[in-house]
């Protein structure tokens, strides 16, 4: 099983600390993690039984693309408060839970929010 962070760029801020901090807390435990590039994901359309953990709401427009033996978790890091008005629409229709299975948040109110 692999373990993989994909994500828009490498160098925005949230999304590459949060990437690489879980990646070096992890790698002594477990070896096969990777971080991925939006710009790069097709290399990855094919894996089968990983976890892909997805930083920001980017993914609804490629996990169809994967295999289905994939666990697919939203983390939506700081991305959660900065749009407002696109965070309702996507949030109020639950595109999310059709399309990912988990969801990490970093607060009681974005916890409740999910619920």
């Amino acid at each position: 099983m692999f373990i993989y962070f994909i994500l828009q760029s490498i160098h925005r801020g949230s999304s590459q600390m949060r990437a690489l901090q879980i990646r070096t807390a992890l790698s002594p435990i477990f070896e096969n993690i990777d971080i991925i590039e939006e710009k790069n994901i097709d290399s990855i359309f094919s894996i089968s039984d990983s976890i892909c953990i997805w930083i920001g709401h980017f993914g609804t427009k490629y996990i169809s693309k994967f295999c289905h033996k994939n666990i697919h978790i939203l983390d939506v890091v700081d991305k959660f408060v900065l749009n407002f008005e696109k965070r309702d629409h996507y949030f109020e229709q639950h595109i999310w839970s059709s399309v990912y299975d988990y969801v990490i948040v970093n607060n009681i109110y974005m916890k409740n929010y999910f619920e």
